[in-house]
């Protein structure tokens, strides 16, 4: 971020001198600039990724009548707990669908745990990959189950799946993230002028812009114009960070022992997380660290096991994933040295 800091304080006077700081001018640029960015018709601006789910199940419940509480969202339990908070938050339940080894949710599984009391589906393109969206919108043939897809980590990645159904794309600005605002934020996108109305009322109490409440289970999210102005310089910049990203993560697939590798390279692919597996997480995660190498992981413990009601659910891939996934270094600017010093210290000691 070091090369934007001109930009960003351009970006931040000029919304001080407009005097203007919710649902300005900045904050209707950025909806424009990321909808174009994806290909996609209409971006509505929130407080962060996990209100944009939240915001659109209740636009779902709202298109479908659906008034009490307790109603059924298939979901994946190995990211961020975020997305089951954002699924209770809008009054439903989760029903969770197990993993493929690449973390990304099973169709096969949904199929068999897809029924007509699923009001909505929502993979997880967890580290930037992208769900097997073809297969998933197969499966949600059958109900025409909606699709509300957690893009939360995969701004640059290929978002351009489109479908005969409806389906809104959530993505999250929080700072880590490859498009990343200096606090917190979120989008929601959709082809849909009727989703898109809707959502705007949502987000903003509910409220029509005569000031009337119009929907009943509305409440305040709104992406501040600070943050939107610093997203609209920092998007400029996102294909080349991402470019990078994509360079650092194919030398990793060249350098590293296949046995610790769970995923293949992609190019549609933005890097957010580079991710490996190891059956001794631990013992590896120790050993890299008396290396110098510090590594992370996302995430150590599935979603369903924060809420006692479904703490005694089986997902047995998810679970595996969830004990074994590690995060290596990776920063856009990585130098080649430091990736051939951890390519290293992991394959010394897988192999030994």
């Amino acid at each position: 971020m070091e090369d934007q800091k001109g930009k960003i304080q351009d970006a931040m006077n000029r919304v001080l001198a407009s005097g203007s700081f919710i649902l300005g001018n900045e904050g209707r640029a950025l909806e424009e600039e990321v909808a174009k960015y994806v290909w996609i018709d209409y971006g509505i601006g929130v407080a962060n990724g996990t209100d944009a789910i939240t915001l659109a199940l209740l636009y779902i419940r709202h298109h479908k009548s659906i008034y009490a509480d307790g109603a059924l969202v298939a979901t994946v339990a190995n990211s961020a707990p975020a997305t089951a908070v954002a699924i209770r938050r809008a009054g439903c339940c989760p029903v969770y669908v197990d993993v493929l080894p690449n973390g990304l949710m099973d169709p096969d599984d949904l199929r068999r745990k897809l029924h007509k009391k699923i009001i909505a589906v929502v993979p997880v393109h967890l580290y930037g990959q992208i769900a097997n969206l073809e297969a998933i919108d197969e499966a949600c043939d059958r109900y025409d189950t909606p699709i509300v897809e957690d893009a939360a980590q995969a701004m640059g990645s290929d978002l351009s799946f489109r479908s005969k159904r409806e389906i809104l794309k959530c993505v999250s600005f929080y700072p880590t993230k490859n498009l990343g605002a200096l606090g917190d934020g979120g989008m929601i996108l959709t082809n849909s002028p009727y989703a898109d109305l809707v959502l705007r009322h949502l987000r903003n109490y509910g409220l029509d812009r005569d000031g009337n409440i119009v929907i009943r289970r509305g409440f305040n999210s709104r992406l501040d114009e600070l943050q939107a102005a610093i997203l609209r310089e920092r998007l400029k910049d996102l294909d080349l960070y991402n470019f990078q990203r994509q360079q650092i993560a194919k030398k990793y697939f060249q350098m590293l022992h296949p046995q610790v590798l769970h995923r293949e390279f992609n190019s549609l692919e933005n890097y957010h997380l580079f991710t490996i597996r190891h059956p001794n997480r631990p013992w590896l995660q120790d050993q890299l660290l008396k290396a110098g190498i510090e590594t992370k992981i996302h995430y150590k413990h599935p979603a369903h096991k924060y809420f006692i009601e479904d703490m005694y659910i089986t997902l047995p891939e998810t679970q595996r994933h969830c004990s074994e996934v590690l995060s290596l270094p990776l920063w856009p600017g990585m130098d080649t040295t430091d990736i051939v010093r951890v390519c290293s210290a992991v394959n010394s000691n897988v192999t030994t």
